[in-house]
């Protein structure tokens, strides 16, 4: 739902976001609810609650000695079971702040957006690192002929991890993604997203 008033519009939203990872053939589900709250014309403040995360890896043994895909995944390093069962996940907030908008005759929509990871997740399930995460974005996005809408971002990720693991300390994220129809209450959506951990 999406409430509106000439300076502010809200909108909530509730999902469930399934993520496949080749370390341990590991896919990772989480439920969750988002928020939103627009500012004028040029701000927007957002979250996202995973309210259920749960890690199913499938390979046996658990760890194999092949790093190509017997390893930890660096987003769950103490994920050490096979099944987690359904844990309390992390809280994420943020800032969006738009430069341009198309609303104002721009030729695309240009913004900076930055997160912060705040670790509600339950460490000893793996469901979190248990260490708060920081990230900054930018973001195009383009409507084209008022049917389709085109977005990509780029950024950097610091990432905390847990006492006693060494894992990547960030990651440059990368994402594109498209919308059909853009202006029906209606729509398919569809992301692809990448990471290059350093």
């Amino acid at each position: 739902p999406t409430r509106r008033s000439s300076d502010l519009k809200w909108s909530g939203t509730a999902y469930r976001r399934g993520t496949n990872w080749i370390q341990g053939y590991t896919n990772v589900a989480d439920f969750a609810g988002t928020f939103a709250y627009g500012i004028k014309d040029r701000a927007e403040i957002f979250g996202s609650f995973l309210v259920d995360t749960r890690i199913d890896r499938d390979i046996r043994p658990l760890f194999v000695n092949d790093p190509s895909f017997g390893g930890i995944i660096d987003r769950y390093p103490q994920a050490n079971r096979q099944w987690s069962g359904d844990n309390l996940g992390d809280l994420y907030l943020g800032v969006k702040f738009n430069l341009w908008s198309e609303q104002q005759q721009k030729p695309a929509a240009i913004a900076i957006r930055a997160t912060a990871k705040i670790p509600t997740g339950k460490v000893n399930a793996g469901v979190s690192t248990g260490k708060p995460d920081v990230g900054l974005d930018f973001i195009v996005s383009k409507e084209a002929r008022k049917l389709v809408e085109v977005t990509g971002f780029g950024g950097y990720e610091y990432r905390g991890s847990p006492d006693g693991i060494d894992a990547p300390s960030g990651a440059f994220r990368w994402g594109t993604g498209v919308a059909f129809p853009s202006r029906n209450f209606l729509r398919v959506s569809a992301e692809l997203n990448g990471e290059v951990p350093s």
